[in-house]
């Protein structure tokens, strides 16, 4: 399986900051009447899509996006400190050896993604194509591969949502989903992806 460009999601998939997000979920949830986040929630939304998740907290669209943005903004102000996961640095290093063009797909800003990008010496992106949008990812997509001239049978995405898989399967684009993110390997099998990895190492595996 070989393909000319690899696009990767940012959060969760190369950012681990899913311990970020929850600890931002929880420090402004009394302001939008949510109640107390559990370790049994947690298992709960790993195994469902964002818009099941929003649906279950019966939360409003429009509240869904403020508070988005506010979670953003807590998040951002210690992106330079937030990590990669272990083994992607390598992964990324020798992909880059081999040939391949790897991007970023992101509803994070270019500027705050340059930061992590930087104080995790992962220096291999030949762009970073940020969109702010909630929903319609294959949409997003979609333009991403317009704006830089990329056909849809020359890119493999990587996600580690079930939008993610949803987005790539509906434009025919193979999608490696990876389960050390927010959605877990049960949820994201469900939806057949292209592949599913387990861990950073087994990228290599799929690419030579």
């Amino acid at each position: 399986m070989k393909k000319d460009y690899l696009i990767f999601d940012f959060d969760g998939t190369i950012a681990d900051t899913f311990e970020a997000i929850l600890k931002a979920v929880r420090s402004i949830s009394k302001d939008y009447g949510m109640e107390k986040i559990t370790d049994e929630d947690i298992k709960k939304f790993k195994e469902k899509g964002m818009r099941q998740l929003i649906k279950d907290l019966k939360i409003s669209l429009v509240k869904m996006a403020t508070i988005n943005r506010r979670i953003k903004a807590i998040i951002n102000k210690d992106i330079a400190s937030l990590k990669s996961f272990p083994g992607l640095e390598e992964a990324f290093l020798e992909l880059k050896k081999r040939g391949y063009s790897i991007g970023i797909l992101t509803s994070n800003s270019k500027g705050n993604v340059e930061k992590f990008l930087k104080s995790n010496d992962l220096g291999f992106f030949e762009f970073i194509y940020s969109d702010s949008s909630l929903f319609g990812k294959d949409k997003v997509l979609k333009k991403l591969l317009r704006e830089h001239n990329i056909k849809s049978n020359r890119v493999v995405y990587f996600g580690d949502e079930i939008r993610d898989i949803q987005a790539a399967l509906k434009l025919n684009i193979k999608i490696v989903a990876v389960s050390w993110g927010f959605n877990s390997k049960k949820a994201l099998e469900k939806y057949k992806p292209t592949h599913l990895l387990e861990k950073p190492s087994e990228i290599l595996t799929l690419f030579s």
